[in-house]
């Protein structure tokens, strides 16, 4: 699970979310992902996704924020993909 994302198209500490053009990612720094907006007590989201746009022209990313307080790995599933 990825908790509560928010999510991008942009790349670096000036991207932009993609619900809301208005909303910074990385408000005060790219080590913490901004507050989710009308949620009391304040929450910060947990997890980026980084959809495909300038600066991610292949796929997805996934990157979960403060992982060793959200996650617990089990499994590691690899693939290689082909065209």
């Amino acid at each position: 699970s990825v908790g509560h994302p928010i999510r991008t198209k942009d790349a670096g500490a000036l991207a932009r979310s993609c619900d809301d053009p208005n909303e910074r990612v990385f408000p005060v720094n790219v080590r913490e992902l901004a507050p989710v907006p009308n949620v009391a007590p304040p929450m910060h989201y947990h997890s980026l996704i980084a959809e495909k746009g300038p600066g991610h022209d292949r796929y997805r990313e996934f990157v979960i924020f403060h992982a060793s307080d959200y996650i617990c790995p089990e499994y590691l599933i690899a693939y290689h993909r082909e065209n």
